[in-house]
């Protein structure tokens, strides 16, 4: 039987809101898919609803901590979202660039970090092979990309998010920043695909890599790292790391 403590809390109330507080609050804070898929977090939210209701407070009371959990769960992950977020990322590139580029972090050897305002800038060279001895900036990524013409004006390109032109095409409108740049998407349509991941064991763990085509280029491409470009690219960026880190020994 719930009773109430020495100045008039009902126990039930209590425990309840404890419950159904901390289970939203990680509910908006944790967002791991296999939470989700155990229903960890709605079975805690429910059993602290349960005892909460099932108490015998006024009901004004219990409305307040049911109508609190949407607000605690958004700001909570809101808060999630700012302790992880990784510095916005610039990526300056020259006018035309086509194919793939790759940025090498912690080389002693490497460039210094540069900003512009709060955005890291990586200024990537004709070679598609940047190297720089600043971390990779973990964390959930806000990126932008843009070609340099030789006046110096920057012009906006998007990031692609789908290997598949139909799924992009479908999504397209899902993100503002990307149909802001490009209101209209075609396949000659040119942006950044991610392109490491499967494939790129040539390529050292603590490097990120982008290929700028657009998706009949893309599509066109075996998905494979014996391919010209990347054998290119891969000895390219050998014969730059030599020479950087052999810089640094003299």
């Amino acid at each position: 039987m719930l009773t109430r403590g020495s100045k008039g809390i009902d126990a039930g109330f209590l425990i309840g809101t404890i419950v159904t507080v901390t289970f939203a609050a990680a509910t908006g804070y944790l967002n791991i898919v296999v939470l989700y898929l155990f229903g960890v977090p709605l079975l805690g939210l429910v059993a602290g609803l349960l005892v909460l209701w099932l108490s015998r407070s006024r009901t004004l009371y219990k409305v307040l901590v049911s109508l609190s959990i949407l607000p605690i769960i958004i700001v909570s992950f809101l808060g999630w979202r700012w302790i992880n977020s990784a510095r916005p990322e610039v990526f300056l590139l020259p006018s035309g660039f086509r194919g793939e580029f790759v940025i090498f972090y912690e080389e002693p050897c490497g460039a210094d970090e540069k900003m512009e305002g709060k955005n890291r800038l990586y200024e990537i060279p004709a070679s598609g092979v940047l190297i720089l001895n600043a971390d990779s900036n973990p964390g959930l990524l806000n990126r932008r990309f843009y070609f340099v013409e030789e006046n110096g004006r920057r012009v906006e390109f998007p990031e692609f998010g789908r290997q598949k032109f139909e799924i992009e095409m479908k999504e397209w409108d899902l993100y503002g920043n990307r149909s802001s740049i490009e209101p209209t998407l075609t396949r000659q349509t040119v942006g950044a695909f991610w392109a490491y991941g499967s494939g790129t064991a040539a390529i050292p763990n603590r490097s990120t890599g982008y290929i700028i085509a657009n998706y009949d280029d893309w599509e066109s491409m075996p998905n494979t790292a014996t391919t010209e470009m990347r054998r290119d690219l891969v000895n390219r960026a050998k014969e730059l790391m030599r020479t950087c880190q052999e810089r640094a020994l003299n």
